[in-house]
């Protein structure tokens, strides 16, 4: 063999290293886009949850909250309709009402997080988050945060996955 051919095959093996590094590189490109998108919705959800979880541990801001409504006459300024509910229909009084509602809407963002990873987790862990969606939703004024979340039809992955498992209850 001649120096030119083994010049030439080196060339073509070279080529084929450089095409397949640039196709490694294009798939680590797509991998790491999609962990940045999940680390900022989880960390979005994080703060999102630890905002109302902020409300029902401060008494004070939640006071704040309802007098400043009742002053500018708004009404609730979280326009949840579960706080209506148990204002109306259980009698709780305004501000038992809203912290309840403030705990739900922290619960069903850390639901959200949960589920956005739920392929991902061992079969035993995510039949414990099954059973602990079956028994957060299945009852009492929780089961009724759950059917205005529905039918506000927000974070339709999570929706559809609490609705599949509460029908696999049944």
């Amino acid at each position: 063999m001649n120096w030119d051919a083994i010049g030439a095959t080196g060339e073509v093996l070279g080529s084929l290293v450089v095409l397949i590094t640039l196709a490694y590189l294009a798939a680590q490109v797509r991998h790491a886009r999609s962990l940045l998108k999940v680390s900022v919705q989880s960390m979005w959800l994080q703060s999102a949850r630890d905002s109302w979880l902020n409300r029902i541990q401060s008494p004070e801001l939640v006071d704040a909250i309802l007098e400043t409504d009742a002053i500018l006459g708004e009404g609730f300024s979280l326009g949840h309709p579960l706080i209506q509910w148990l204002v109306d229909e259980v009698g709780l009084d305004r501000r038992k009402a809203y912290m309840i509602c403030a705990d739900q809407i922290a619960s069903w963002q850390n639901w959200v997080t949960q589920i956005e990873h739920a392929d991902v987790l061992a079969p035993d862990v995510r039949a414990r988050l099954h059973a602990s969606i079956r028994n957060a939703y299945g009852r009492g004024y929780a089961k009724r945060f759950w059917e205005f979340q529905r039918r506000a039809n927000v974070e339709v992955n999570t929706i559809r996955y609490i609705e599949d498992v509460l029908a696999r209850s049944n």
